[in-house]
């Protein structure tokens, strides 16, 4: 059958499709009352398991009435499920899933009182070494049967499955680095022989100096690359803002995360989510379980894809490799680019069929001898942690790859390890680690523990000297607590402090040679500094107790800690943005020298998404970006722009229009990117504001997805502001003048 005449008759009987009658709010309340009898001991109706049983990854097969309802919604099923990589396989099992989900819930909530954890704190440095947490897969059978194993005890035990905790991806709040005592500072690279007009050129803000994070935006110093992550890269000359070329996506569906960097090449990690409609034909109707006009065939999977920019005016692609799976984050170290994935098997496939519980990796499915299986007593999970390596030099295979079969919701990556953190909950809640060596693209797993708690984010993890550093909170009955634990190599704890800071929240953490900081919260911000000089036995040197909270630490200077987090305002109680400066020349008696709560700022990006910071401390600049909105009836205040001069960041602000010429109603947000100085004994200064409601690139004001992207690069004595749909140039002298701006 033709394409136009099939989609002629999609069109047709899309009009006449009835709401399918497993759909109807009657069944689906069926179904709800038949979770809740399961929850109390009922067996689900006959046939049911082997209607769960017979399912594939990948391949739904329709009858006619369903392909027209299909059809309605593939645009959806490429639009959206690239942002979820591989958790959802088809839009026509989303009303199924989410009955399977109510139904689990009941199951777990039924059972949850009795669950136990297998895995007691007392573990916490019972494991030396990989050989006693992993073991390599003899075969896809072990694997297999390892799968089916730890499924159903999660299942038995109504475990909850932690594996969709994630932050893509990314990353929040500060961390350290290992090495020298500035390693957590910005990774700056040496661009004089390609700054447009010398001096520094900003990069990305990384966690560990040495090894590079994708991002959105990047710059060599003479042109700036823009990726959108539905469409493409923009390529823009920087000295003129003159548009280069445009890289498009070349096969539909694709939604890009990350983009980096590297000399003559550009790497771009994305997803794709594909979808294709099959009629069978009389030689192949016999295969299907009923009789059906189409099959949807769906896939999910990631892709590396690397150009050859030498031409910026004629970007090539130069090679790609793809891997199942969803994306979780990914890094750069030398030549080579790590991809970290998580796959979620199908555990309805037989044994015989591999491709449907082991990811094919650059094409092949992984060799069994890659996957690492954990230890009955050290994991329950049933999806795999997969990370790749590919040589940028050699982009169309892979150097290397390894899984291993593990919850994965945090990550911490040093110059030497990849370490992978997954939570188990029980009785008590574990964080699992795995620690993997990867010099020069090899990927060997070489360690393997727990702690007790669950990690903040990935910036809760800091490795220095031979020993991984780690804040953790944990709750129970009497509340919760913050403890630190510090692991040799083989990932046994040779040292902690528990039971610190009760009923407090962990907030962030950061990591400075033998010290260490970290901020909770409750009502107050008690910023905690450690002493970690003596492994074995850390010790707490001081807590200074200040209002609000710090989302993100970042040291700036060698004696300063710059915080940006939140604060309640006295009097109407909204939490605000505040920036504040710490002076740590003295662990043991640290101080907060200035703080500046922004008036009316609701919305940071740079609280938890660190890479959307701009940090020079050579130039004493801070640059991010911000929203505010003026309280409920108030009218507002709309700050001031400044025009280069150094006016106090709490100054400025006087009224553009009234409370009664609003209407009592919400005043519109407005949002800033802003860049701040911050000068001894005065505090923060605004060096320069801009309004991004009144750029042409940017997009609607109203979304947050859109400050998100927001990100600020400096080039000399030039600022450009790259938004969603085009760059704002600006030269920083005495006064700030815009020098011009390109939209797309």
């Amino acid at each position: 059958m033709k394409d136009e005449k099939l989609l002629d008759m999609i069109r047709e009987s899309a009009e006449e499709i009835p709401i399918p009658e497993s759909l109807q709010p009657q069944k689906i309340n069926e179904k709800l009352q038949q979770a809740r009898g399961k929850a109390e001991g009922e067996k689900p109706p006959e046939g049911e398991e082997k209607k769960r049983k017979i399912r594939r990854r990948g391949n739904w097969y329709l009858p006619a009435a369903a392909v027209a309802a299909m059809a309605a919604v593939c645009m959806l099923v490429v639009g959206i499920a690239g942002d979820y990589g591989s958790g959802s396989d088809s839009v026509l099992n989303t009303a199924e899933a989410a009955l399977e989900t109510a139904e689990a819930e009941e199951e777990t909530s039924a059972e949850e009182s009795a669950a136990g954890s297998t895995q007691d704190s007392s573990t916490a440095s019972g494991v030396t070494g990989v050989d006693a947490y992993l073991t390599a897969a003899a075969d896809y059978e072990e694997v297999y049967e390892k799968l089916r194993e730890n499924y159903q005890e999660i299942e038995d035990a109504a475990i909850p499955h932690e594996s969709w905790n994630l932050e893509s991806a990314e990353e929040s709040a500060g961390s350290s680095s290992d090495g020298a005592a500035s390693d957590t500072h910005e990774a700056v690279e040496d661009a004089s022989d390609t700054a447009l007009m010398g001096g520094e050129v900003s990069q990305t803000n990384v966690q560990v100096e040495g090894v590079d994070e994708g991002d959105i935006v990047k710059t060599d110093g003479k042109y700036i690359f823009v990726m959108d992550p539905d469409n493409g890269v923009e390529i823009v000359r920087a000295e003129d803002l003159a548009r280069m070329s445009t890289i498009s996506w070349e096969t539909p569906g694709t939604q890009a995360y990350d983009m980096y960097l590297d000399g003559e090449r550009l790497a771009v990690v994305a997803g794709v989510s594909e979808s294709t409609l099959q009629t069978p034909s009389s030689s192949t109707q016999w295969l299907y379980e009923e009789d059906v006009d189409a099959r949807l065939e769906s896939r999910d999977y990631l892709e590396i894809l690397v150009y050859d920019i030498s031409d910026r005016e004629s970007p090539a692609l130069k090679g790609s490799v793809e891997l199942d799976g969803s994306y979780l984050t990914s890094r750069k170290n030398g030549d080579y680019l790590y991809l970290m994935s998580r796959y979620d098997p199908d555990l309805s496939a037989e044994e015989e069929e591999r491709d449907g519980y082991v990811p094919l990796a650059g094409g092949e499915l992984l060799p069994a001898d890659r996957i690492y299986l954990p230890k009955e007593e050290s994991s329950v999970g049933y999806t795999y942690f997969v990370v790749v390596s590919v040589d940028l030099q050699e982009p169309e295979k892979l150097a290397d790859r390894c899984a291993v079969v593990t919850e994965s919701t945090d990550f911490y990556v040093s110059r030497e390890n990849i370490y992978v953190t997954g939570v188990h909950y029980g009785t008590s809640q574990m964080t699992n680690i795995v620690r993997f060596s990867y010099a020069d693209g090899q990927i060997e797993p070489e360690a393997g523990g727990s702690v007790p708690g669950v990690l903040n984010d990935s910036f809760s993890m800091d490795e220095y000297q031979g020993y991984l550093r780690m804040v953790t909170w944990e709750w129970n009955e009497g509340g919760s607590s913050t403890g630190l634990y510090i692991l040799d190599q083989d990932l046994q704890v040779t040292g902690q402090i528990t039971d610190l800071a009760p009923g407090e929240d962990l907030k962030s953490s950061r990591f400075l040679g033998d010290t260490g900081y970290f901020v909770t919260f409750l009502e107050t911000d008690p910023l905690f500094s450690v002493d970690l000089s003596d492994p074995e036995e850390p010790r707490i040197l001081g807590e200074l107790k200040i209002p609000g909270f710090s989302s993100y630490l970042h040291f700036y200077g060698e004696d300063q800690l710059l915080g940006i987090g939140w604060e309640d305002n006295a009097s109407d109680g909204r939490r605000e943005v505040k920036l504040s400066m710490f002076d740590v020349s003295d662990p043991a008696d640290v101080q907060e020298t200035d703080k500046n709560i922004l008036e009316n700022a609701v919305y940071c990006p740079g609280t938890d998404q660190y890479k959307s910071i701009l940090v020079l401390e050579e130039q004493n600049l801070l640059g991010m970006a911000y929203r505010t909105q003026a309280p409920y009836g108030s009218g507002g205040a709309r700050p001031f722009e400044a025009n280069g001069t150094e006016e106090s960041a709490t100054s400025g602000y006087s009224p553009s229009w009234s409370a009664s010429s609003n209407n009592g109603e919400y005043p519109e947000p407005e949002d800033y990117y802003t860049l701040f100085r911050y000068v001894e004994g005065e505090g923060f200064q605004i060096v320069f504001r801009c309004l991004l409601n009144q750029e042409e690139g940017y997009g609607k004001y109203d979304s947050y997805e859109e400050l998100d992207s927001v990100r600020g690069i400096t080039i000399g004595d030039m600022l450009y502001i790259v938004m969603s749909r085009g760059i704002s140039a600006f030269h920083l002298g005495d006064t700030v003048e815009k020098t011009g701006s390109v939209v797309w």
